[in-house]
């Protein structure tokens, strides 16, 4: 008898100890909200310093010290603009341009010569929102190259298709000493071809300033 009441006794003590302890409010600390900040180019061509918030179906902006709300940042309302998340700056792709279910390009090279990049991200199956995918699937990530000269379109390149190479051999053809160089090129990846959009965009410059 004596048992059962010390068990009984001991049972009673630990169900108090776990009801005080789920009954403790655990505080947690203030979450703090730092805005991801940078500048958007309107239509009217004005640089305006702003903020910046993720949506589900894009990016949101408000002009810093604003008052309003954040406004969803589409290629009809604002050409171009910059984030300091990624140091990087993104240019719209209009309606009409190819490629035509792309919004926005993330700038690599600006000159005579503009070099982009776009990344698609396939979730494997799972649903994606804001950037998150929801539910089971392997994320996968390819990235695609633009090049664009002055108002000319927008062209893909791939790095290793010859036709590609051929054609920004091409482009920079009014620079002889770059475009023979680029003939005996044997490596081809981005770096390179970073390296020579680069190298004429600077004799382009020279050749103005001449």
């Amino acid at each position: 008898m004596k048992t059962s009441t010390f068990f009984l006794t001991t049972a009673f003590g630990l169900l108090v100890s776990c009801s005080n302890v789920f009954s403790q409010k655990k505080k947690f600390p203030d979450v703090v909200y730092v805005p991801v900040t940078g500048y958007v180019i309107n239509n009217k061509n004005d640089t305006i310093k702003c903020e910046f918030r993720d949506a589900i179906f894009g990016l949101k902006y408000k002009a810093v010290n604003s008052k309003v709300s954040f406004t969803m940042i589409t290629r009809d309302n604002i050409p171009e603009y910059y984030t300091a998340n990624d140091s990087s700056t993104y240019v719209a792709v209009k309606a009409n341009e190819r490629p035509y279910n792309i919004n926005y390009l993330k700038r690599l090279e600006k000159g005579k010569i503009n070099l982009y990049e776009h990344d698609i991200v396939n979730n494997g199956g799972a649903v994606s929102i804001s950037g998150f995918p929801i539910g089971i699937g392997v994320t996968t990530t390819t990235r695609h190259y633009y090049i664009k000269k002055d108002d000319g379109p927008f062209e893909k390149i791939k790095l290793n298709r010859k036709s590609d190479r051929e054609y920004l051999l091409n482009l920079i053809s009014d620079d002889v000493d770059l475009a023979e160089k680029l003939k005996k090129e044997e490596d081809f990846s981005i770096q390179t071809l970073i390296s020579y959009i680069r190298s004429y965009n600077n004799y382009r410059l020279t050749v103005v300033e001449k």
